[in-house]
């Protein structure tokens, strides 16, 4: 987490992630294979799948421990997208800053 609580996961399409990882594994003393079972999994790709459903292309996700009950997706957005097909979205003042 970052000193204000939130916590950043992009994703990497599978052509990058090989090198993405082999990076993070031998250079930045990233390991792999902390599992947990838990019903989270099962939540967050159902969240994946509605998103997708209306339009979005999720790219990653932003967890603030701050605010337990809700996750930012990042996305692209389907340019056949609707506005019926819109979920609400909110203004962030500083999408650069977490």
């Amino acid at each position: 987490m970052t000193e204000n609580g939130k916590f950043l996961m992009l994703h990497i399409d599978n052509k990058n992630s090989e090198e993405v990882l082999k990076d993070a594994i031998k250079n930045q003393g990233i390991e792999r294979g902390l599992m947990v079972s838990n019903k989270v999994s099962k939540e967050l790709l159902s969240e994946f799948e509605k998103v997708m459903k209306n339009g979005y292309f999720p790219v990653g996700f932003i967890i603030d421990q701050n605010d337990k009950a809700n996750f930012e997706f990042l996305f692209h957005r389907h340019p056949k997208q609707t506005e019926s097909m819109k979920m609400e979205e909110y203004l962030i003042n500083n999408p650069y800053k977490l």
